[in-house]
């Protein structure tokens, strides 16, 4: 059984408070004041966890059992809120991959299918994405349909335009 720290356990519940709140909001598709309102969606720290599967975790001493993963669930809830709303922007903060047995026998290629199934709009490059050299990302880039957006990194990832 995993324990989990009160502090990660409430960024957890904000985190999901935050997207079912989301799934929730109606939106209003007047211009006010000739504004657009944008809905922007993020994820992070996927991790190659690609189906969803049940962990037991000791939340403040509490055995509490949880739902993970699955990427199907986050296609549905983005294809829903985009439905909801056509000024929807969906990023992907980084860390899609390793850690799984997909990313073990497919080396980020199912990772990338998913992602462009999803349709994200752009990705950073998070520290995961690094794990096997240059050369590998530039291959999971180049497999990807949406825009990659780096800083920081100390390497050049992407060409200048």
């Amino acid at each position: 059984m995993l324990t989990m720290k009160p502090r990660i356990l409430i960024g957890i519940i904000l985190l999901l408070t935050g997207v079912m709140s989301n799934a929730c909001t109606v939106v209003d598709h007047k211009v006010h004041n000739a504004r657009e309102r944008i809905k922007i969606l993020h994820i992070n720290d996927v991790h190659s966890h690609l189906e969803s599967g049940s962990i037991d975790l000791k939340i403040a001493g509490i055995d509490t059992a949880c739902e993970v993963g699955g990427m199907g669930r986050v296609a549905a809830m983005i294809a829903d809120l985009r439905e909801r709303n056509d000024n929807t922007l969906v990023l992907h903060a980084g860390d899609a991959v390793q850690g799984t047995y997909y990313y073990t026998l497919f080396n980020g290629e199912e990772d990338a299918r998913v992602m462009n199934a999803i349709g994200f709009d752009a990705m950073t490059i998070g520290n995961h994405e690094f794990d096997n050299g240059d050369e590998w990302l530039a291959g999971f880039i180049e497999h990807q349909r949406r825009q990659g957006l780096c800083a920081g990194s100390g390497h050049l990832v992407l060409p200048p335009d």
